[in-house]
C-alpha cells in the first residue's frame, strides 16, 4: 500500500495521521508511572515508523519501539522490515515480536504482554502474563494463556505496581532463603 505514496508526501500523510489519531484513554499516564516505577517497557508494533514514531513521540523513547521502517529515499515509499523473524520463527511476520522478546530478555525475566490484536498472539505465548482485550482476550482464552482481560490503560496502572511490588517481595523472600 505504501509503495503507492509519493515519498514527497510524508509530511502530509503524517499531518493527516496526527490530526485523525486518539491514543487509548490512560496510555501517557501508564507510561509515566510504569517509567516512574522503573518498569522496562518496550513497544512492538505492527505498524510502520511513519505513523508510530510521531503518534508516540514525547510518550515512549524512540529507541524503546520496534516496529517497521518507511525509506523516503527513492520516488515512493519503501516499508523496510528491521525486525524480521529469527529462526525460531517461521510465520513471516512483518516484525517478528517473538523474536524481539527472544533477543531483549532474559530467562529470570517476568514479561508482561499487552495487546488487543492478532499480530500480539504470537507474543502473548513467550509472555508470564498477558492483558488482553478484542481479538487477542478471545485467543488466549481459546489457547489457556495466562491472561487478564483490561479495557482502558487505566486498569493497567495499579496493576503494574503492584505486580513489581510481588516480584521484589519473592527477591526478597528468596535473598534471605526462603521461598
Amino acid at each position: 500500500m505504501f509503495q503507492l505514496l509519493k515519498s514527497d508526501q510524508k509530511d502530509a500523510i503524517q499531518s493527516f495521521i496526527l490530526e485523525d489519531t486518539e491514543i487509548r484513554e490512560g496510555f501517557k499516564q501508564f507510561v509515566d508511572e510504569v517509567k516512574k516505577n522503573q518498569i522496562f517497557l518496550s513497544m512492538y508494533l505492527a505498524g510502520d515508523g511513519l505513523f508510530v514514531y510521531p503518534i508516540l513521540e514525547g510518550i515512549v523513547d524512540r529507541d524503546d519501539i520496534y516496529c517497521n521502517h518507511a525509506s523516503f529515499v527513492e520516488d515512493h515509499i519503501q516499508i523496510e522490515w528491521p525486525h524480521a523473524c529469527d529462526k525460531q520463527c517461521q510465520n513471516g511476520c512483518g516484525c517478528c515480536k517473538p523474536s524481539i522478546i527472544r533477543k531483549l530478555t532474559h530467562e529470570d525475566d517476568f514479561i508482561i504482554m499487552i495487546g488487543d490484536s492478532v499480530t500480539d498472539v504470537e507474543a502473548a505465548k513467550h509472555a508470564d502474563l498477558t492483558f488482553a482485550r478484542d481479538y487477542l482476550l478471545n485467543e488466549c482464552q481459546e489457547l489457556g494463556l495466562v491472561h487478564k482481560e483490561y479495557d482502558t490503560f487505566i486498569d493497567l496502572q495499579a496493576q503494574f505496581v503492584q505486580i513489581k511490588e510481588v516480584k521484589e517481595w519473592q527477591t526478597q523472600r528468596a535473598n534471605a532463603g526462603r521461598s
